[in-house]
């Protein structure tokens, strides 16, 4: 069940205004996680719904706050099987006035496992949410964990310093220009403590929010110097199909150009500004990849460090930080 409490302070008190919307065990969803969100024309609407049954937005009386129409909503995201690694929860959606596109967060399968989060966009806040590759999200037809929603965080970790797991269930929040997601995750020696994290969100060009693979500390965006840029870094690649957590990979950028992580091989350019972009040989998860830089805190080795997130021309996320000349 969903209820309302309103005041007239964030701090109180709060005076109860009952029931906004109540399921049931053989109803077609689960009514909780909430999320209130005004339309780009100020109109209110909340968006919904846990577990079994999938994700359903639905308006809001502006005046009550109370479901402004009779019944659940519209279904805008869903999976084939109310199962954990069926599972689609904890729906968060943000506007972008830059790009004029709706972001549907969620997030998928076991919170203590596996647990990571999805983006879909649409030109309305009803939707239909579509991922890069026009997938709609309510359309179950998809495989869950190989073909649905663009993959912006997953459990990982580099090769010093304990990884995260089950990272999800995130909130954003817009601060003037600036994008933050806030979620939560486990450590991975002892996955019974979660913590609460907030990492920047950068956009790319085409407008798909990414998120940064090292928690806020300040960070501002900025211009990077080139001469920055060669060196030893780690890589890693958010694959959809990976259920809990993704390791590092060594990534050498040399100053002619070429690059080199793993068996891979290809080339690096920057447009001297923020975004390097990546061209490998030919590979089955994509050969492009546009990469947004961002200074940032090593959390891992406590010290200052450059990153990158960005993803490749499939939808993949992708990460680095910079380890040594």
């Amino acid at each position: 069940a969903i209820g309302l409490q309103t005041s007239s302070s964030p701090e109180g008190p709060w005076k109860d205004e009952g029931l906004v919307v109540k399921t049931r065990e053989h109803d077609k969803l689960n009514a909780i996680d909430a999320n209130p969100v005004l339309d780009a024309e100020g109109n209110p609407r909340m968006v919904y719904g846990s577990f079994f049954g999938g994700i359903y937005i639905t308006p809001l009386d502006p005046l009550t706050g109370k479901l402004k129409e009779s019944g659940y909503g519209k279904n805008i995201a869903a999976r084939d099987r109310a199962t954990e690694d069926g599972a689609v929860e904890g729906p968060y959606i943000v506007y972008n006035p830059m790009f004029r596109k709706y972001y549907l967060f969620v997030s998928y399968d076991s919170l203590f496992e596996d647990y990571n989060v999805r983006v879909a966009r649409s030109d309305s806040i009803t939707g239909p949410y579509v991922d890069m590759n026009g997938h709609d999200m309510a359309d179950t037809s998809y495989l869950p964990q190989y073909e649905i929603g663009n993959k912006v965080l997953g459990g990982y970790r580099f090769s010093e310093g304990e990884g995260w797991v089950a990272p999800g269930h995130n909130s954003v929040l817009k601060d003037g220009a600036d994008y933050y997601i806030v979620h939560h995750a486990r450590g991975e020696t002892d996955k019974s403590w979660p913590y609460l994290h907030v990492r920047k969100i950068l956009w790319t060009a085409e407008g798909w929010p990414v998120v940064s693979p090292e928690r806020y500390a300040g960070e501002k965006e900025q211009d990077i110097p080139k001469r920055l840029l060669s060196g030893n870094w780690e890589r890693i690649v958010i694959r959809q199909e990976v259920d809990g957590q993704v390791e590092a990979e060594p990534l050498r950028l040399e100053d002619g150009g070429r690059a080199t992580s793993g068996s891979l091989e290809g080339h690096w350019s920057f447009d001297g500004k923020r975004t390097l972009t990546m061209d490998w040989s030919d590979t089955s998860e994509g050969t492009k990849e546009e990469l947004l830089l961002l200074p940032s805190w090593d959390w891992e080795l406590g010290r200052h460090t450059l990153i990158f997130t960005g993803m490749n021309e499939k939808g993949i996320s992708i990460w680095g930080k910079r380890i040594s000349d």
